[in-house]
């Protein structure tokens, strides 16, 4: 069975859009979601929209997983206790995944429509891979993707960008990196569970700040797996409520943004919104 991760911290733009791809996407008939919910306690209507799609997943036969966890950064919002935090609920989440194969989504992050099928046809191709990923871009802007050349995954000096990515798709769809986030990531669990549990690190002699993702790709690789981006699986990373970011798509789908009804999670340009009440927070996501 397929398990799929999300860690959420409360952003209420972005849930419909999450859900959207859950229900609309060709994910296998059943799969296994595990969420933490770390949302801040006055985030009541989160919950509740959050809880609406757990219900539509568990009604076709999902096993749907959601654990509150006060959200102790709201107390300390300094880099590193928010870079130890999430890595600690990561921990915590993956320590109880028995599947063999986990798809980490994280709670910014919308990938095509077709993402999944793409990063496991990779990921079957590849037996020595350890995880295979969608590109996301820095939420910074521009055509920075969250991955790396080098072969050092703590070194980010050398960012793969969207135009790096386009060169390698005209010769592959798998392009070999040294490391990536876990915004839109197939891991096999085997290999991820050698370097559990995750960390997060702080060199103050070089500034250097890796992330649980960048740890894990860099165990990974010590290990002697291979790490792919998938180059034509471009996800959209951190958008506004309006749409303000529209990455530029590269060999890829850019389905997945569109303006989405967050009561049926139906499109409302095609007409496939169910209830016939396009909410507020859907006409506000068009781009």
């Amino acid at each position: 069975m397929l398990a799929i991760l999300t860690l959420f911290a409360g952003r209420r733009d972005t849930l419909p859009a999450w859900g959207h791809w859950l229900l609309r996407a060709p994910l296998p008939g059943k799969c296994a979601l595990y969420t933490i919910d770390n949302s801040p306690p006055a985030a009541a209507d989160f919950r509740d929209a959050l809880a609406k799609i757990a219900l539509s997943l568990s009604n076709r036969g999902w096993k749907v997983d959601i654990a509150r966890v006060p959200d102790q950064c709201r107390f300390d919002t300094s880099r590193w206790a928010v870079h130890e935090h999430v890595a600690g609920l990561y921990n915590k989440a993956l320590q109880n995944i028995a599947d063999d194969i986990l798809l980490t989504l994280e709670d910014d992050v919308v990938p095509p429509l077709a993402g999944y099928c793409r990063l496991l046809s990779l990921l079957d191709a590849k037996p020595r891979a350890a995880a295979v990923a969608g590109m996301v871009p820095c939420r910074s802007g521009g055509d920075r993707l969250i991955a790396i050349h080098t072969t050092d995954p703590g070194n980010w000096s050398e960012i793969v960008t969207i135009k790096d990515a386009a060169r390698w798709a005209a010769k592959s769809a798998a392009m070999p990196v040294a490391g990536f986030g876990g915004g839109f990531t197939l891991w096999r669990m085997r290999q991820l569970r050698e370097c559990l549990p995750v960390r997060f690190t702080d060199d103050p002699g070089t500034g250097i700040v890796t992330g649980w993702d960048g740890n894990l790709c860099r165990d990974l690789k010590q290990h002697g797996y291979k790490l792919y981006l998938e180059t034509g699986t471009l996800c959209y990373h951190d958008f506004s409520a309006q749409g303000k970011q529209r990455a530029a798509v590269v060999g890829g789908d850019a389905s997945g943004l569109e303006p989405i009804c967050d009561v049926c999670h139906g499109r409302v340009d095609l007409g496939e919104c169910e209830c016939q009440q396009p909410t507020t927070q859907a006409k506000e996501m068009q781009p």
